[in-house]
């Protein structure tokens, strides 16, 4: 159309192409100026109602006059010249601006961080404007940005904005907007309001300060996925200098519940004004006091030595196994014990430096930002490593310079205690120094490697040379001063062995059997896991000559702590997370579904796990877990809730698990390890035998109906149909799916999912909704936070799940497209992390199997720090 006139205006060069037409730069030839004009496809306003929505829209956005919106002068209609009368091309023309796009200047590299904040302010003014008068853009970009000669910005294509009382204005069959800067709602095709705006200025100022946007992929559907479902990488990872403010307000605008974000462009203005750019607080690392206090009183004190010297420790006492610390004994090397509170959710995984001065664990903040944070002992003080979000199982390098840690989908090496993850050629789940250049990485096979960090050289070891029974090895561990590796190896069938593996004659021993996670705390301690996931944690004496487990092992803490909540020292200390730890007994407590009150169930401590209701609501099948030197083994049974009787239901196997009750009288249940486990069946009455159902399959979930089962193997989400055989794949997008619950009208499916970058860090646990039997219809993340233990009120109005021990509640209705109808709540918290849930099918109240004792405090970690554990062990095996 260059060289051409439409209406009045002489077209002179083209400025650009998008989704809804072509700009071009055109003459004014009645008011003599320069436009910019916006010449729309002619099947734009294909129909009437097109045609009335554009242009009430467009004059609702000529009404902006706004120093950063870009004016409207005409909308109209015409014929181009040259062209038929049937080619009527809708047009808008506007504002022309000297200077270029921000895209085009984001190309150029980042912007400074003071232009970036000038620009994303001057964008909310002119989105404040425009939410007041109810118009929302729908398309924000940086190509939609222009940046005048003068610096000023100015928001282009209001004139194709929607008002919020319209209906949508879509292209070719898809919501408009550009891909990558959509909000999760208006990708799922949802209405929008000014929040969407918003959600794409955060995407905007995200790509200023990084030069790159935070969700990007090959393809649309790429992109839709990691928008709905992925976290963007932290700025503070990206980039030196960006305030710790900056990135909180670009991760609120970048939430993916609307009712998380930014409310108005107001707030957002005020936030960014603010913001203190010169220094104080940027990415470095973020400092706060923790709280130290002799055991059991919590105080706030500024160093946590000072209290040391305060209390005699001989006579403490630590659950049951700590009552010799009252006998005499040879006070030195004394058994000293710390405790610490962090302002700081769920420490796990704990590494202490070779020097015992510093602390680095996995956590998250008050605010969600998860990753590893490093405590000070000298001071008292702790902060979050930058850069670290979603690493994991951090260990320190034998010199305490260096520290590796993985996220399931790269293994890194950080220069403590400031240094950025600097990703490594290999992957494993699995891995330790060996010394300060190599290292050994394993995990998901019976093979792991060596691996020199300057040479880049491997080399392969496979335990399944010398046992081909064993599935995969993990949780490896060097003995210092010896070639020898330990490792927990998975056996078909059976619980993990604890090995020990000779590098240099390929020769594997076993210590025990049943246990796991072994660290050394001396070449002649150690100290592991009796169970997989949960139980008792031993200190024994250790000959790595031949190698071999010598003596008796002692049990630390006297009860069962999970395996992740703790980690020794070379000093000869041990240092653990004190909510991880639970007594052997549950109890079973019964909250209110209107009140969320707690009550006794009536139902006698055990050591239960997870529960399933009968349809009418009459008995209980429950997990029943037995602990013995061989590692740990469960079964089912039914309890009659009238009469308190109970009956074992399962014999066949050493491990039945995760039961679920079926509508035609039958118990489906897992067996045998969660890397290996089938699903079986029996009748609940006890008649007939135990069946095997699923040769491949994990947590089985039977529909209201009894129709459909559904279950999880080791890539995805499946369920089988009862009555044909036949079997359907829900889910394969994520990874180590779980908890598959169906809804009780059958409609759609909630299960559980770790982050698809993450193998194995809980913190990227949330829950998710599919359309079900068909699992193309609907798909959403339905949470922000760690969710487990996902439970459907029986009447479909909301959906249960658990935070490690708060229990949350989302209202939803299920009638037509699955809805949440209200935010996710918090509506109790119990002690421990290992809390289950279950529905009484008859009066929607929850059964919640949990750790006795009171509530464990929000937001807070607690550690527990015992000095002197060789000593400990010598003092034990005397009493022996």
């Amino acid at each position: 159309m260059i060289g051409t006139t439409l209406s009045h205006y002489k077209i002179t060069a083209e400025l650009g192409r998008g989704g809804m037409g072509i700009v071009y730069k055109a003459r004014d030839t009645k008011l003599d100026r320069t436009v910019a004009i916006k010449v729309l496809p002619a099947a734009a306003l294909a129909s009437e109602d097109d045609r009335a929505r554009f242009y009430r829209e467009a004059k609702a956005a000529a009404a902006l006059n706004h120093p950063h919106i870009a004016q409207i002068y005409q909308i109209d209609e015409a014929v181009p010249e040259g062209s038929t009368s049937e080619d009527v091309r809708p047009f808008i023309a506007m504002e022309f601006i000297e200077g270029g796009t921000l895209e085009d200047r984001i190309k150029e590299g980042p912007l400074k961080l003071k232009e970036a904040v000038r620009i994303a302010t001057q964008v909310a003014e002119a989105l404040k404007a425009a939410h007041a008068k109810e118009i929302v853009h729908r398309d924000i970009k940086s190509a939609n940005i222009m940046l005048a000669k003068e610096g000023q910005a100015k928001v282009l294509d209001f004139g194709l904005a929607q008002t919020s009382n319209s209906t949508k204005l879509t292209r070719m069959g898809s919501t408009l907007g550009t891909v990558a800067y959509m909000s999760p709602e208006q990708a799922r095709g949802e209405e929008v309001d000014g929040r969407t705006d918003l959600y794409s200025l955060g995407a905007v100022l995200y790509e200023m300060i990084a030069g790159k946007l935070p969700f990007g992929g090959e393809y649309e559907q790429a992109v839709v996925y990691s928008i709905l479902n992925a976290t963007p990488e932290p700025l503070t990872a990206l980039r030196t200098g960006v305030p710790m403010e900056l990135e909180r307000i670009t991760n609120k605008l970048l939430a993916k519940d609307a009712a998380r974000r930014y409310q108005t462009a107001a707030d957002l203005i005020a936030d960014l004004g603010a913001v203190d750019l010169g220094g104080s607080a940027v990415s470095t690392m973020m400092s706060s006091t923790s709280h130290v206090a002799p055991a059991p009183v919590v105080a706030q004190q500024n160093s946590p030595w000072v209290m040391v010297a305060g209390f005699t420790l001989l006579a403490f006492v630590l659950g049951g196994a700590l009552v010799w610390f009252a006998r005499p004994g040879p006070p030195d090397p004394a058994v000293r014990f710390l405790d610490v509170v962090v302002d700081l959710r769920l420490a796990q995984d704990p590494t202490i430096s070779p020097d015992g001065r510093s602390w680095v664990f996995e956590a998250s903040d008050s605010l969600g930002t998860n990753g590893l944070y490093v405590y000070h002992v000298d001071d008292g003080s702790y902060a979050y490593m930058q850069g670290t979000a979603l690493l994991a199982e951090p260990k320190f390098s034998p010199d305490g310079r260096r520290i590796l840690a993985g996220d399931g989908a790269s293994l890194n090496t950080i220069l403590f205690p400031d240094g950025q993850p600097i990703s490594l050629p290999v992957i494993g789940q699995s891995y330790d120094w060996l010394d300060n250049e190599r290292i050994v990485v394993g995990g998901s096979t019976t093979e792991f490697i060596e691996y020199n960090l300057t040479s880049q050289e491997q080399l392969v070891h496979d335990i399944a040379a010398q046992d081909s029974s064993f599935l995969y090895v993990d949780h490896l561990r060097h003995v210092p001063g010896t070639d020898l590796v330990l490792l927990a190896a998975a056996r078909r069938g059976g619980n993990f062995d604890l090995m020990a593996y000779d590098l240099s004659s390929s020769r594997l021993t076993l210590l025990t059997r049943g246990a796991c996670c072994a660290k050394t705390i001396d070449e002649t301690t150690l100290v592991y896991h009796l169970g997989e996931r949960a139980g008792q944690v031993m200190v024994q004496k250790f000959d790595p000559s031949k190698p071999a487990l010598v003596d008796q092992p002692v049990n630390i803490t006297g009860r069962q702590m999970f395996y992740r909540f703790w980690g020794v020292g070379q000093n000869g200390t041990f240092l653990f997370n004190e909510e991880s730890l639970f007594d052997e007994e549950d109890v079973v407590s019964i909250m209110d579904s209107d009140t969320y009150l707690m009550a006794n169930s009536g139902i006698p401590k055990g050591t239960y796990d997870r529960i399933s209701i009968s349809p009418d609501g009459s008995r209980i099948a429950i997990e029943i877990g037995t602990m013995s030197g061989l590692g740990s083994d469960s079964h089912i049974s039914i309890m009659d809730r009238n009469t308190g009787v109970m009956q074992r239901l399962t014999y066949a196997n050493d491990v039945s698990r995760a039961p679920t009750w079926s509508s035609d009288g039958k118990i489906y249940y897992s067996v045998g390890p969660i890397s290996e486990s089938a699903i079986w069946a029996k009748n609940a009455d006890g008649t007939g035998v135990e069946e095997m159902v699923v040769p491949e399959g994990d947590y089985p979930h039977a529909s209201k109906d009894g129709q459909w089962l559904a279950y999880a193997t080791v890539r995805d989400l499946r369920a089988m149909n009862l009555e044909t055989g036949d079997v359907i794949v829900l889910d394969s997008t994520s990874t180590k799916q779980g908890d598959a619950k169906i809804s009780p009208n059958g409609r759609f499916i909630a299960f559980t999912a770790d982050n698809q970058n993450t193998a194995y860090v809980s913190g990227g646990q949330r829950m998710y909704v599919r359309s079900f039997p068909d699992p193309t219809q609907y798909f959403e993340r339905v949470t922000e936070v760690y969710a487990d233990d996902p439970e459907w009120a029986p009447d479909g109005s909301g959906l249960y799940f658990r935070n490690r021990g708060e229990i949350h509640f989302v209202p939803v209705s299920t009638s037509g497209t699955f809805t949440q109808t209200g935010q996710p709540r918090k509506v109790a918290q119990v002690r421990g992390v290992n809390v289950r849930l279950a529905a009484d099918p008859t009066s929607g109240d929850i059964l919640v199997v949990h750790p006795p004792g009171a509530s464990s405090l929000d937001n807070t970690s607690r550690f527990q720090l015992i000095e002197g554990l060789p000593t400990f062990l010598e003092r034990r095996l005397q009493q022996q």
